[in-house]
């Protein structure tokens, strides 16, 4: 178990050094990044993806509690089905960004981050539901290879800032 709390950890960290968790946010900050995440244009990429990586980040977090957690596999399937509807569609906001064309290598990372992160969470999803804690492990590393991806888009982000 120990070793899946290494590898989720690497996963969290970056999100959140890529989010700015702990950045002070106002209610209209938010319903104007809202409004902008809808109208997703090119030139708010950075910022819209900032803040799809917040939520991103919180619901990692919480995907991340669950599999660390000492409950049966049975029940960790069970909550993690539930949980990962919203954050699976989350993914698919942040893989649907359009992007200038300065932004593509910071939109190539994230966008191979996020099938990593779907093909993690779905590996996880079967290990569970079968009780094979390999699986389980072959999930965590996908989920630790997003990680990666995440922290060198990070980088890349504020070097184009």
């Amino acid at each position: 178990m120990s070793m899946k709390r290494k590898i989720l950890s690497f996963l969290v960290v970056p999100m959140l050094m890529l989010t700015g968790v702990g950045c002070e946010t106002k209610v209209k900050k938010d319903e104007a990044m809202e409004a902008s995440v809808k109208q997703n244009k090119k030139e708010d990429f950075s910022k819209n993806l900032e803040y799809l990586m917040k939520d991103f980040s919180e619901q990692s977090k919480e995907i991340d509690d669950i599999v660390k957690s000492s409950k049966s596999m049975k029940k960790k399937s069970e909550k993690l089905k539930e949980v990962s509807k919203p954050y699976l569609e989350l993914v698919d906001k942040i893989s649907k960004l359009e992007y200038e064309e300065k932004d593509h290598p910071v939109q190539q990372n994230v966008g191979v981050a996020m099938i990593h992160v779907k093909d993690g969470v779905a590996i996880i999803q079967e290990g569970l539901d079968k009780g094979k804690e390999y699986e389980v492990d072959a999930g965590v590393e996908r989920l630790e290879t997003a990680s990666k991806l995440i922290d060198k888009a990070n980088k890349e982000l504020k070097k184009s800032k």
